[in-house]
C-alpha cells in the first residue's frame, strides 16, 4: 500500500513537471529573451527564424488550400468529442462532475502552455526585435497634421497616376479589375519580396504563397481581412475582398510570415513592397491603403479632410466605395468580439496599442517620405 502511494505520488510529480515545463520555457522567453532585442534581432529574427519558416513552407507550400484553416476545423471537432464523452462519463457516474473539471483544467493548462511555448519558438519572439524604423536609419518623429496632408498629396498624386495605368477609357469610374488570378498576385508578391534586399535575414528559400481562405465569409464576418499561422507559416487572406485590396492585405500577411510581428511594421513592410513592385495593380493598391490610414489619422487630429478626398479620380474613388461597401455588409456583432479578442492578442505580445498600431504605420510612413529625396 505505501508503495503504491508512493508511485502515484511520483506520476502526480512528474505530470506536475509536464505541465509547468512549457509555461516556465515560455515566461523565459517572454520576459527574459524577449526583453533583449539586440539579443532576439541577430540570434532569432535573423538566423533562427528564417531556417524555421523554410521548414514549416517545406510542408504548406504543397498544399493550395491553408492547413492551419483543416487544422483548426478537426481541432474544432476533436475538442467538441473530447467534451461530450466527458460528460456522457459523467451521466454514466463513471466521473464526478468536480473530478471532471480538475482533469479538464490540467489538460487545458497543459496544452495552452504547450501551444504558447511552440508559438514563441515558431514566430512569436519577433514581436520582441529591433524596430524596424532603426533598421532602415528612419529618422523618428512625431509627424505634423501639415506633414501628413503633404503626405497625402504625395500618396494621392501616386494613387491617380497609377489609377489611369489600370483602366482602359470606359472604365474610369469602376472599381478594379485584377488582371491576374490570385495564384500569379502570390507570385507576383513573392518576387517583389525577394528583391526586398533590405528585409533583415530575407528568405532565399521558397515560402508558401498566400493562400485564400475556405471560410472567408466567417472571416469577413469577424472583420479579417487576413491572419498569418504561425505554427503552419501560411499567410492566409480573405478571398472576397475587393481586387485593390487584395495586393496590399496580402504582402500585409506575407510580411508576418518574413518574420515582421508588429502590425504598423506589417503594413510598412506592405506599402515599400508593394509600391516598390513590378505590377502597376501592387503599387496602386499600396498607394490607396496607406492614403486611408494617413486620411483616418488625420481626421482624428480634427483636420477637415474633405479637399484631399475631391482630389482623387473617380476611379479610386470607386475602390474606396466598393471596399466600405464590403465591410458594410458584413457589420456586426461578432466584428466587434474579434476586434476586442484581437485587441486582447496583440497587447499580450507587448503591443500596448493593440488594435490602434495598425495605423502606427503612418509614423513609419511619414519617416519614410521625410527622408525619401524629393
Amino acid at each position: 500500500m505505501k508503495w503504491s502511494v508512493f508511485q502515484q505520488a511520483v506520476k502526480r510529480h512528474q505530470f506536475g513537471l509536464a505541465v509547468g515545463f512549457p509555461w516556465l520555457c515560455a515566461l523565459v522567453l517572454c520576459f527574459g529573451v524577449g526583453s533583449r532585442p539586440d539579443l532576439v534581432e541577430s540570434w532569432y529574427s535573423r538566423t533562427c527564424y528564417p531556417r524555421i519558416a523554410q521548414v514549416l513552407a517545406l510542408a504548406s507550400r504543397w498544399f493550395s488550400f491553408s492547413l492551419a484553416e483543416t487544422a483548426l476545423i478537426f481541432g474544432a471537432l476533436g475538442l467538441l468529442g473530447w467534451l461530450a464523452r466527458m460528460v456522457w462519463h459523467i451521466r454514466k457516474k463513471q466521473m464526478s462532475p468536480s473530478h471532471a473539471l480538475r482533469r479538464a483544467t490540467i489538460w487545458v493548462l497543459l496544452g495552452v502552455g504547450w501551444m504558447w511555448l511552440i508559438f514563441q519558438v515558431l514566430w512569436g519572439l519577433n514581436y520582441s526585435r529591433m524596430p524596424l524604423g532603426a533598421q532602415l536609419g528612419l529618422p523618428h518623429q512625431e509627424p505634423t497634421s501639415e506633414e501628413l496632408v503633404a503626405l497625402s498629396q504625395n500618396l494621392i498624386e501616386d494613387i491617380n497616376r497609377t489609377s489611369t495605368l489600370l483602366r482602359t477609357s470606359g472604365e474610369t469610374e469602376k472599381p478594379l479589375q485584377m488582371s491576374m488570378d490570385r495564384e500569379a498576385l502570390g507570385r507576383q508578391l513573392a518576387a517583389d519580396f525577394g528583391r526586398a534586399t533590405w528585409i533583415a535575414g530575407n528568405h532565399r528559400g521558397k515560402l508558401a504563397l498566400p493562400k485564400a481562405v475556405r471560410f472567408s465569409d466567417t472571416m469577413a464576418r469577424l472583420g479579417i481581412s487576413g491572419i498569418y499561422a504561425p505554427f503552419t507559416g501560411e499567410a492566409n487572406y480573405n478571398g472576397l475582398l475587393p481586387d485593390c485590396e487584395l495586393p496590399f492585405t496580402m504582402a500585409h500577411e506575407m510580411a508576418h510570415q518574413h518574420g515582421y510581428a508588429s502590425e504598423d511594421e506589417a503594413n510598412f513592410v506592405a506599402f515599400l513592397v508593394c509600391s516598390t513592385s513590378a505590377s502597376a495593380e501592387c503599387r496602386y493598391s499600396a498607394f490607396l491603403l496607406a492614403n486611408q490610414y494617413v486620411l483616418f489619422s488625420l481626421a482624428l487630429t480634427g483636420t477637415d479632410i474633405t479637399s484631399l478626398v475631391t482630389q482623387l479620380a473617380p476611379g479610386p474613388k470607386a475602390d474606396l466605395k466598393a471596399i466600405r461597401d464590403f465591410w458594410l455588409h458584413y457589420r456586426g456583432w461578432l466584428q466587434k468580439v474579434a476586434n476586442r479578442v484581437n485587441d486582447t492578442y496583440l497587447k499580450a505580445n507587448g503591443v500596448q496599442q493593440g488594435v490602434a498600431s495598425y495605423g502606427e504605420m503612418v509614423m513609419l510612413l511619414a519617416d519614410f517620405y521625410r527622408k525619401k529625396p524629393t
